[in-house]
């Protein structure tokens, strides 16, 4: 993935938000496709996908004990709002 369009991924920017509030154990990537991103802590995997149906953004986990399948995130609100959502979310199992 190159910068630019690493620039123009929401969830990546979702991501980054996130990193910010959850410090140095959580880390942030884009991809792996050209509109998702991934964080990572502790060895957990959690994916941040846009929901073209459901007009949101989904944040999952290759485990789902610690990411219910139904978490969704809403895109129309600001990054900061979403950011904290994740925050909390992954905040539960740190």
């Amino acid at each position: 993935m190159t910068d630019s369009t690493a620039s123009q991924n929401f969830a990546y920017e979702v991501a980054c938000a996130a990193v910010e509030l959850l410090g140095d154990q959580v880390s942030a990537m884009p991809g792996p496709g050209p509109a998702t991103a991934r964080l990572r802590t502790n060895g957990i995997y959690f994916t941040i996908t846009p929901d073209k149906e459901e007009g949101v953004l989904r944040i999952r986990n290759v485990d789902p004990s610690y990411t219910p399948d139904d978490t969704r995130l809403l895109p129309s609100g600001p990054t900061a709002v979403i950011a904290q959502h994740i925050h909390d979310i992954i905040g539960e199992i740190l």
